[in-house]
């Protein structure tokens, strides 16, 4: 996968990142650059994660990937980072990852096949480093900017009091973005920070609508009327596809796939052009 390495002044380069504190002149992306354009949602929280914090991130992600053509930005890391990424790729979503190391070098590396997935399903790896360089200390903090940067929305499903996931936060508020938090057991150490949060004028997250809310109703999309027609209805709104990409992307029964493009093409919702690509309406 080639290494695109895109300037402040390129017509791709997003331009919030910079006017952060810290600008960003030059960034470095592996896969879609298109996905740096798209309305964006950072999440971000604990790396020791419970199985509340596990499910409420997956849960949501996996919710506001589906119903809308928002990209989920975070930071590969352990735990919450890498759960988002995970859900937002199930819902056959676009997502971005941020790294605190080089661009040549994943970290951690346990995720390069996380790292390949995002890449693949349409989505982008970024860092503001060149080459296999390590992660220092100070690139964590650094990191949580660019993903604040990137981004409209900023949740932190959870987050104890001296979480790292606190700092996106930080950025978030500097830069005027909104900051959501998801409210949790009172007793728990995990949920200091995100509880914290909501009792300094964070928005409470009950469901993925109130996420939602937060985006211009526009960027949320009309669905099938089952899931297999989201689907490849969510497959097709990244553009086109062979029947055999459709079938491979999609996961599903290739009969149920066939049976599925029948009824959307019946229905007046996806075309096939003269050259065996499908596309939306």
């Amino acid at each position: 996968m080639p290494i695109h390495a895109i300037q402040a002044s390129d017509d791709n380069f997003p331009k919030a990142l910079t006017q952060l504190a810290q600008p960003i002149t030059k960034l470095y992306v592996r896969g879609n650059l298109k996905a740096l354009q798209l309305p964006a949602l950072a999440v971000v929280g604990s790396r020791a994660v419970t199985n509340y914090g596990a499910e409420v991130t997956t849960r949501l992600i996996n919710e506001v990937a589906w119903q809308s053509n928002i990209a989920i930005v975070s930071g590969l890391a352990l735990g919450v980072d890498s759960l988002a990424h995970k859900a937002a790729l199930a819902a056959h979503g676009t997502t971005i990852a941020v790294l605190p190391s080089g661009i040549e070098g994943i970290y951690p590396a346990s995720h390069q096949r996380l790292a390949e997935q995002i890449i693949a399903q349409g989505g982008a790896v970024v860092s503001e480093y060149a080459g296999v360089m390590s992660p220092q200390k100070f690139h964590f903090i650094a990191r949580n900017r660019i993903i604040a940067g990137l981004s409209q929305v900023i949740i932190i499903t959870e987050a104890t009091q001296k979480s790292g996931s606190l700092h996106t936060a930080q950025f978030g508020l500097e830069g005027g973005k909104e900051v959501l938090a998801i409210p949790g057991d009172i007793f728990r150490p995990n949920s200091v920070g995100t509880n914290n949060l909501i009792a300094n004028g964070a928005h409470p997250v009950r469901s993925a609508q109130d996420i939602l809310n937060f985006f211009n109703t526009s960027q949320q999309i009309e669905r099938g009327d089952n899931q297999a027609e989201d689907t490849i209805l969510k497959l097709l709104r990244k553009g086109q596809q062979h029947s055999q990409q459709l079938y491979q992307n999609s996961h599903l029964d290739v009969q149920v796939c066939a049976q599925t493009m029948t009824m959307l093409e019946i229905k007046g919702r996806i075309k096939n052009n003269r050259h065996g690509q499908w596309s939306i309406v």
